[in-house]
């Protein structure tokens, strides 16, 4: 995982470090530093700016645009909680004699553009002069767990093993590092394996993205760039007048130039004009376990031929998944549950230790050639 919360909470990689021992340097001052030269020309043509400036922090980054844009005495516009007003030893008043404005923020980190205006003061020398708005365009963001831990494939059968040397050398044909085990480097590597385990294949750059937080954070972003967003809302028609596409909802219809249908297991459902065959999409169910795991956790993704195993953050263990045809059924069932249980159990016997949490069902789509 990279954490990139800070310039001094993210840690360079190896890689990085050496590219840093093996960067050309000079004297800055004078312009002679050949790599801040190329990071500088890079960041401005990146942003379409005639110049850049490279500085060593976000503190006296934010310092310098405070003092670009305002003279002493007059004021900028920010939000309560931005770092600039509340986490930089208030620099804009003392370096430069700037008064802060603060506002609320909005839930999706954004300043009302209403409370904006209702605090610009008026000219009058009664007045500190409102220059400046600051913006932070991460603040409030939606923090999306995110870890490339790799992953490691189980064979429990000499097949399944067939299978995974058939895998490795695909992987390796395409320049994909992947680590083929025998029983006892798979342990090694993942020390909650049982007995059934015969072998794995280890392939590191994967990583694994929590869907909940990354879909929320996508709605958000689409939001700030001017996207509309219905939600809680099926489709129920797609149409074309006057060469614009109509989508109708439950809750009121959009208009553009273009449709993507992405409606997963109810692409079916959408009647589409002019399209006279039903698309062949059909749901299929997964059941999924959330267990209270004990001990050691899972150092990384798991699978087998019987179920997947995902360990979070918060100690807890995500179990995978049925693969039901039970139409849009999307109840959990004791028949599901005691699958995964039994599979859990036979690939990290621990699992018959943990607390059970819960267990939830959702559908993917599935086509006749699935």
């Amino acid at each position: 995982m990279i954490d990139l919360r800070s310039d001094t909470v993210t840690q360079p990689t190896v890689a990085m470090r050496e590219a840093m021992h093996a960067a050309p340097v000079g004297d800055d001052v004078y312009g002679e530093d050949p790599t801040v030269n190329r990071l500088e020309a890079h960041i401005a043509n990146m942003l379409g700016k005639q110049a850049a400036l490279f500085v060593p922090s976000g503190t006296q980054s934010n310092l310098i645009a405070l003092l670009t844009h305002c003279q002493r005495g007059d004021e900028y516009i920010a939000g309560a909680d931005a770092h600039a007003y509340k986490f930089e030893g208030g620099g804009g008043a003392v370096l430069g004699g700037i008064q802060p404005q603060t506002l609320a923020f909005a839930s999706d980190g954004s300043l009302p553009l209403t409370d904006v205006q209702a605090v610009l003061k008026p000219d009058d020398f009664h007045f500190a002069r409102t220059r400046l708005v600051c913006l932070e365009n991460t603040h409030s963001g939606v923090a999306v767990p995110y870890h490339r831990t790799g992953t490691l494939d189980v064979a429990t059968t000499d097949d399944e093993m067939r299978a995974l040397r058939a895998t490795a050398d695909i992987l390796d044909r395409r320049d994909v590092p992947a680590l083929l085990l025998d029983a006892q480097a798979a342990r090694a590597e993942e020390p909650q394996l049982g007995d059934v385990a015969i072998g794995g294949l280890l392939i590191g750059s994967h990583g694994f993205v929590a869907a909940g937080e990354l879909t929320r954070a996508l709605a958000i972003a689409a939001r700030k760039h001017g996207a509309q967003l219905i939600e809680q809302s099926r489709v129920r028609r797609i149409s074309q007048l006057h060469g614009d596409m109509i989508v109708d909802t439950e809750r009121g219809s959009l208009t553009g130039n273009a449709v993507v249908l992405a409606a997963g297991s109810w692409s079916a459902d959408v009647a589409i004009d002019g399209v006279g065959r039903t698309i062949p999409v059909r749901p299929v169910r997964g059941q999924l376990l959330h267990l209270g795991w004990t001990g050691t956790p899972l150092r990384r993704v798991t699978w087998s031929n019987r179920c997947y195993l995902v360990p979070w953050d918060d100690g807890t263990l995500l179990v995978g998944a049925t693969v039901e045809e039970a139409g849009f059924d999307e109840r959990t069932t004791v028949a599901g549950v005691s699958q995964l249980l039994e599979a859990v159990s036979a690939i990290a016997p621990r699992a018959r230790l943990a607390g059970f949490r819960g267990a939830r069902a959702g559908l993917r789509p599935a086509t006749i050639d699935d």
